[in-house]
């Protein structure tokens, strides 16, 4: 027998009631343990859909800032070739 393992004749000795609310306590305990992880893991969820939104956010914010200065660059381009 390993250590933390009853043998059958220690699950006989303990009462059916002690049993069962050992059983209670254990299901109680670990469905306590199952919320809590779930409600970390919606926060967890949310957090990086507002953080992917505040990315994309400004990846397209440095994509229109990279278009105004190519369309700065080819006037100035245009001028200087029309000035030859």
């Amino acid at each position: 027998m390993q250590l933390g393992q009853m043998d059958d004749a220690g699950w006989s000795a303990m009462g059916s009631e002690e049993a069962e609310l050992r059983e209670q306590l254990i299901t109680k305990h670990y469905s306590r343990r199952i919320a809590e992880l779930t409600s970390q893991l919606q926060l967890a969820d949310s957090k990086a859909l507002h953080f992917f939104a505040e990315v994309s956010l400004l990846l397209l914010d440095i994509y229109k800032m990279w278009c105004v200065q190519v369309a700065d660059s080819v006037e100035i381009e245009t001028d200087c070739l029309s000035l030859l």
